[in-house]
Formats: structure tokens, sequence, C-alpha cells
């Protein structure tokens, strides 16, 4: 039989997310009832019993913070964490389920017209070969999707010297400096499923895709900044392009990174703070009209988009993931800045999904090809950062529930007051 602590922690740490998956499910299933006549009070209903809902996980996790002192170590540690962690997820699901709220205030439920059977419409067209869609001015059509490959030299040239870059630098690695060849089989395992990721995004027939439809960029723009992003920080690349280069650009490089410009510009851009706005300002800014579809005519621009969005995710990562369990970044503020990460992404899939009119009609014709309305493309690229794109803030926050886990079983989990006490102080 689960203890009470057992019991409060399966509480403060599940309810949450329960609670968010629930209020979800629940409002797609009322809104068609809404728009039939039905009273927009019930889509209220449902908001305020899953904010009931996250309330009573928080109060859960205070009532464990309560009961660690009761506790043995390393129990009490373990219990000190995950009350904190609790808290901060329950603060995180109910901005969330705010977000998605915001559409029954500010918005228009009955706009939302993506559904199994739009889903459905693509899928036939996308497997049927009849169906045509302008991308770059040439008629692009589903059986030739297979074969529709970027043959974008500099694409190409840019992940074969990554990819030789990483296998080179491996090598001289476990050559000369075995104690330094921390590129075990999981961090090269996290390198490959980079690399698919990028070939997938940039080279493969979605990147052709992607110029017709909105939902397909979207995915295309996830791969960049939610899977090989946070993949490249793990397989510790860097590290392994720097091995790969000769020994005196390598000692002419390490001097520059070592100088004191380079240190203290290095140390701005990855305060949380910094790489956090650098990650969120490059989402939002791209998203707007104009940059976005100036990069869908523009080849430099659409480069120079992926880029950024590349560059300020894995900085946003790197922060996160090699940062986090430092005097500066405890864990629990790491996982903090993750739900900050995730809230605004929420947003953004919510007010895209929810809007009254597609953002960019230059998809019109491409949505229209493939058997969407330009409004159901658009709320299925809302639906995917939404949801999909949010898997990869809840596995990162759940790595590092397991890492401060780990920290508290080793030492106490620090106290609040450590937590905001200015970096000099700690």
């Amino acid at each position: 039989m689960a203890t009470p602590a057992v019991r409060l922690t399966l509480v403060a740490l599940l309810g949450p997310p329960v609670a968010w998956l629930a209020h979800l499910l629940a409002s797609y299933a009322l809104v068609p009832a809404v728009c039939q006549g039905a009273t927009v009070l019930w889509l209220h209903v449902v908001t305020a019993l899953a904010l009931a809902a996250t309330l009573g996980a928080a109060l859960a996790s205070r009532r464990l913070a309560r009961r660690a002192p009761t506790l043995a170590e390393p129990a009490a540690g373990r219990a000190r964490f995950f009350a904190r962690a609790g808290l901060v997820q329950s603060a995180f699901f109910a901005l969330v389920i705010l977000a998605e709220a915001l559409y029954t205030f500010v918005g228009d439920p009955c706009a939302f017209v993506f559904g199994p059977l739009a889903l459905a419409a693509l899928l036939a067209r996308l497997l049927a070969p009849a169906a045509h869609a302008a991308v770059g001015g040439l008629p692009l059509t589903p059986d030739q999707l297979a074969t529709a490959w970027n043959p974008d030299p500099l694409v190409w040239a840019s992940l074969a010297a990554l990819t030789l870059a990483y296998a080179a630098g491996l090598v001289r690695l476990r050559r000369r400096a075995p104690r330094l060849a921390a590129l075990a089989r999981p961090r090269q395992l996290a390198f490959a499923l980079a690399l698919l990721a990028l070939l997938t995004a940039l080279a493969s027939p979605l990147d052709a895709l992607g110029e017709a439809l909105f939902s397909a960029h979207m995915v295309q723009h996830l791969l960049l900044t939610a899977v090989a992003a946070p993949l490249l920080v793990l397989s510790r690349a860097p590290l392994a392009a720097l091995w790969a280069l000769p020994r005196a650009a390598r000692h002419a490089l390490a001097r520059v990174l070592r100088a004191r410009p380079t240190r203290a510009a290095w140390a701005l851009i990855t305060t949380p703070a910094v790489a956090w706005l650098v990650h969120v300002g490059v989402l939002w800014l791209w998203h707007a009209p104009p940059l976005y579809e100036g990069a869908l005519v523009s080849a430099p621009l659409h480069l120079i988009e992926h880029a950024s969005f590349l560059g300020s995710a894995a900085l946003f990562w790197w922060v996160v993931v090699r940062r986090a369990g430092s005097p500066r970044l405890p864990h629990g503020l790491a996982l903090l800045w993750v739900f900050a990460a995730a809230v605004q992404a929420s947003l953004l899939g919510v007010l895209i999904t929810f809007s009254r009119a597609p953002w960019y009609p230059v998809h019109a014709a491409g949505a229209q090809a493939f058997g969407l309305s330009p409004l159901a493309d658009q709320q299925l690229a809302g639906l995917a950062m939404w949801v999909p794109g949010g898997l990869t803030y809840l596995a990162a926050a759940l790595l590092l529930l397991r890492a401060g886990l780990a920290a508290a079983d080793r030492a106490p989990a620090p106290s609040v007051r450590h937590l905001l006490a200015p970096p000099h102080e700690v």
C-alpha cells in the first residue's frame, strides 16, 4: 500500500498534466456542441475544473513539503525536491490551461475547422497522384514527393562537413585524449538522430512540402528547434568538431575562446534569461507574416531563418542541459526556464490554431491543392506546435527531475533563499 508521502507525490506530479490533458480533450469535444447552439459556459466550467485540479496538486505539493522533515534521508531530500517541482509544474500547467482558454474569450471557437475529416483529406491527397501545389513556382504533385529532395549543394555540403568533422574529431579524441573521450555511445546515438532530423528538415521532400503547406513548414521548424538542437547539445558535437581541426588551428581557436572579451560575451549570452529571450524572440519574430512570407520567396532569407532557429534553440538547450545543477542554475530553476519556454510556445500555438483568418496567404494555393482550406492547414500547424512541440519540453523537464532527484540523494535540496540569492552569494 502506498504511503501518504507517495500518494502526495503522485498527486503533485501527475495532477497538473492530467488536468491539462483532460481540459484539452474536453474542450475539443465541447466545441462542436457550442457551435450548434449550446452555451459557451460549458467551456468556462471545464477550464475552472482544470484550474481547480492544478490548485489541488499545488496543495498536495505544499503538504508534501511539510511532511518532508518527518522522513529519513534520502527520502526527505526526494520529498523536498518533488514538492518544489510539483509547485512549479502546477503553475506551469495552470498558465497553459489559461492560454488554451483564451480563444473562448477573445476568439471564435467555431472558427476551429480542423478535424479528423480534414486530416483524412490531407492524407488522401498525399497518397493520390492528382493534387498540385505551387512550390517555388513549379508544380508539385504528391506522387513526386518521394523524389522532391532539396538539390541545394550548400545544404548537402554542410551536412557532410558536420558528419565528417564529428567522425574525425571522435577518432582523434579517442586516440589522443582518452580521458576527454566523453562521447560515449549514447552521445553518438544523439548525434546520429540529430543528423537524421537535420536531413529530414532541410534536404528531404519535407522541405519542398513546407513551401506549400504551413503545417509541413511548422513540422520542419519543430525538427530544427525541438529535435535537432537538443540532440546536438547532448552529442557534444562542438567538442568533437574542435578536435577535428589540426593542432595549430585548434590551439589558435582555443586562444580566441579563452580571451577575456570572448569569455565575457559567452557569459552574457549563456545567461538563462538572455538565452531564453533569444530563443523566444527568434521564434516569434519569424512568425511575423512579412518575415515568414519573405523567407519563402527569398533563398538567402530562408537560410538565415533556418540557421537562426537552429542556433537560438541550441543556445537555449545548451544552457538548460550543460548548466543545470550548477550553483547559478539549480535544477529547480532550470526547470522553471523550461516551463517558461513551453508556455510561450503553447501560447503561440493557441494563437495560430484559433485565429479567425489565415496568417499567411502565400500558403492558400498549396493548402487547397492538398485538400485543405487555408484555415485548416493553419490550425494543423498550430496543433503541431501546441501539442507535439510541447513533448520536447516535457521530456526535458523529466530529465531535469531525474537529475534533481539524483542530486537530492547526494545532498539536501537547496532552500528557496539559495535559489533566489544573487550569484555572488551562492
